[in-house]
């Protein structure tokens, strides 16, 4: 997902950025030898956010790709009737076009993150050299595309509760790879960060949370964790088949 645009601007918050270690460090690794790493550990910085900054969207004039670590981004994008969430980052997922040209979109960190960032011109250079590192930026590209795609389909869904409901069971999906169950969602985001990726308000994000739970197809245990007691019937009700939930929740 590219990042680069006019809402973008310099992390000046952030903390300074650090000289990839040898340890792992981003999920770009995971699909490349020894040799590729030790090439991409030569151009990586990892660059930490605090949670509601912007990513740097270049240095020294060239545009940056980053593939992150831990936290949570989202991808904003901007046009002439305002601003829209286009999509999530988590963990392993790359954010920044490797190939193309920039795009009218900005990247924000939800949450504290971390991600492995890499000059463009030097990625290009690395991944001419190592045709296997350019087909893992490949992969990573048309999996960012596959992800923008789904969520536009969360986003636009027509009522506030299909999209509470299919931003859970998205949540989960996303959050599975690094977790035990994904049944219990450790979400790092405040409600009123869920409305505005939403486009509801934060009570409406309360009350439709709170309408599932007293139906009994979630459990809201504390602020932040919420467990999908009823998979199956949350599936069902974005599904667009009816459901007794319809007419237990106000």
């Amino acid at each position: 997902m590219p990042f680069e645009g006019p809402s973008a601007a310099p992390v000046s918050a952030a903390r300074p950025a650090a000289r990839a270690s040898a340890v792992h460090f981003c999920g770009l690794c995971d699909q490349v030898g020894e040799s590729e790493r030790r090439a991409l550990r030569r151009i990586g910085l990892r660059q930490l956010i605090r949670s509601g900054d912007p990513l740097i969207c270049s240095t020294a004039g060239d545009a940056i790709v980053g593939s992150l670590t831990w936290g949570v981004l989202a991808v904003v994008r901007s046009d002439g009737s305002g601003a829209q969430s286009v999509g999530l980052v988590f963990p392993g997922e790359i954010v920044g076009d490797p190939f193309g040209s920039p795009a009218n979109a900005a990247v924000r960190a939800l949450t504290d993150a971390q991600l492995c960032t890499f000059p463009r011109s030097a990625l290009e250079q690395v991944s001419r050299d190592y045709p296997v590192v350019q087909r893992a930026l490949l992969r990573c590209a048309l999996h960012s595309l596959s992800e923008a795609r789904r969520w536009l389909l969360i986003i636009g869904r027509q009522s506030a509760r299909e999209r509470v409901v299919a931003f859970l069971l998205e949540f989960a999906r996303r959050q599975r790879a690094g977790a035990p169950s994904g049944d219990t969602l450790d979400l790092p985001l405040k409600r009123g960060s869920i409305g505005d990726l939403l486009g509801l308000s934060i009570e409406t994000i309360s009350r439709q949370l709170q309408g599932l739970a007293r139906a009994g197809l979630i459990a809201l245990p504390s602020r932040r964790t919420i467990e999908l007691v009823d998979r199956a019937a949350l599936e069902r009700l974005v599904g667009g088949r009816r459901s007794t939930i319809e007419r237990v929740m106000p």
